[in-house]
């Protein structure tokens, strides 16, 4: 509007100005955080999403995973949509994450693509364990000795798929 003039902060220091950082708020992308805003998020308790082949669709400047994971700030995986990443796949985001941030361990990357994700979405807990959504892939690892390592390099194949308990792909014969 005429005489509106923006105010002089980014919008992570908006977003902490009007009351709106808190556990159930999600940073989609992050990609650029100002000076202070790490710790915003840190002490907010705010989730950032991460979406890597969308990142690297727009080629932006590298991520700076690193210095959220650091400050302890709850990261999720996400694949934004097929206008800028050709497939929905959080195993192929894991894949990218890998190769963008080999620093990140893989048991962090899984821990993204599920736990935090889930957590963000006040989905559960995002874990295998009793009273938690029974959604789930098993894969037939082959060339690494580490589970973690072959499910986020992508050293895999599908064996089958499990929707809320249920076997809805693949074998059903799986133990």
């Amino acid at each position: 509007p005429s005489g509106w003039t923006p105010p002089a902060a980014g919008p992570i220091e908006i977003l902490e100005r009007t009351g709106s950082l808190g556990p159930r708020t999600l940073v989609i992308h992050g990609n650029y955080p100002a000076n202070g805003d790490i710790e915003r998020l840190a002490v907010s308790g705010s989730t950032v999403v991460y979406c890597p082949g969308s990142h690297a669709f727009f080629a932006h400047r590298p991520y700076p995973l690193e210095a959220y994971l650091q400050a302890g700030i709850p990261v999720a995986l996400g694949t934004d949509s097929l206008a800028s990443n050709g497939e929905l796949s959080a195993l192929s985001e894991m894949r990218r994450v890998r190769r963008q941030h080999p620093t990140v361990s893989a048991i962090e990357v899984f821990r993204m693509a599920t736990e935090a994700g889930a957590q963000a979405l006040g989905r559960g807990k995002g874990r295998l364990e009793a009273g938690e959504p029974a959604d789930a892939v098993w894969l037939d690892r082959s060339a690494a000795d580490d589970p973690w390592e072959a499910v986020t390099l992508g050293e895999w194949a599908v064996q089958a798929t499990a929707v809320g308990g249920r076997v809805v792909g693949g074998e059903a014969n799986l133990p």
